[in-house]
């Protein structure tokens, strides 16, 4: 009798499993939301970045006698391969877009309506 008494009792109850799993849940419902924004931020400075290196190759190209029309009417392949090594890829599936705007200043436009600030060229 006396060894049924201590017997020795392994486990967890279910009460404390249950806390566990609502912890964990806990958690999660903070972490998602913080993980989300995460890659937003880092997809919009990709896309910054990305911006900022057409911008530049453009302001090469035009240094080195290119036409700005010529990259607004045929697109960023002009700048492949001597003054990009590709175009970059956009983390929103799309493609980079080159506008003039007035008195031979350019606009670099991104899949996500990123816009650059006016460039003119040096």
């Amino acid at each position: 009798m006396i060894k049924k008494l201590k017997k020795n009792q392994k486990g967890f109850t279910l009460v404390e499993l249950m806390v566990v799993v609502v912890i964990i849940g806990v958690l999660v419902a903070i972490a998602i939301p913080v993980y989300n924004e995460v890659q937003d931020k880092a997809k919009r400075n990709a896309e910054e970045a990305n911006i900022k290196i057409i911008e530049s190759a453009i302001q090469v190209y035009l240094t080195d006698g290119g036409s700005l029309d010529d990259i607004v009417q045929k697109g960023l392949d002009e700048l492949v391969p001597k003054y990009l090594k590709q175009i970059p890829e956009s983390p929103y599936e799309g493609t980079y877009t080159v506008e003039e705007v007035e008195d031979n200043n350019f606009k670099v436009k991104g899949p996500a309506s990123t816009e650059s600030e006016e460039s003119s060229p040096k």
